[in-house]
């Protein structure tokens, strides 16, 4: 939806330099409002779960490593004290979460706006892109 806000305003532009009726500009204005109001809501529920789903996987992974430390045996867990232990625990499964949410930018997100955004390039300028991307790449 962040990418629908450029090719309004390029619309509105064009309305303001053309004799387009009022109602179209005040549509494109209303568009680009709604579209930021349904991003940014869209926005803060993904956020909301994804921190819900964040919070089950730590739970999930605590209690994985929590319960493999159970079983081992009692000369083996004497080498770390238990606030040694369920800090190692805690961190270790702060940065596989973190590096699941970077995994997910990576693998899903970025790839799609790199695709969206060469095709509004390539729209908006032709083909001479096209080279220039490749260098830049």
């Amino acid at each position: 939806l962040g990418l629908a806000s450029p090719v309004l305003m390029n619309l509105l532009i064009q309305f303001a330099s053309s004799d387009w009726p009022i109602w179209q500009g005040v549509a494109l204005s209303l568009g680009m409002f709604s579209i930021q109001a349904v991003g940014a809501l869209v926005e803060a529920h993904l956020e909301f779960l994804r921190a819900g789903l964040g919070l089950r996987l730590k739970a999930s992974l605590v209690a994985t490593i929590f319960r493999k430390i159970m079983l081992l045996r009692q000369d083996s867990r004497v080498r770390y004290s238990v606030g040694k232990m369920n800090n190692m625990i805690t961190t270790d499964v702060d940065k596989a979460r973190q590096a699941l949410r970077n995994l997910h930018v990576l693998l899903v997100t970025a790839p799609m706006k790199l695709v969206v955004v060469g095709y509004f390039l390539i729209r908006l300028m032709g083909r001479a892109v096209l080279p220039a991307a490749g260098v830049v790449a």
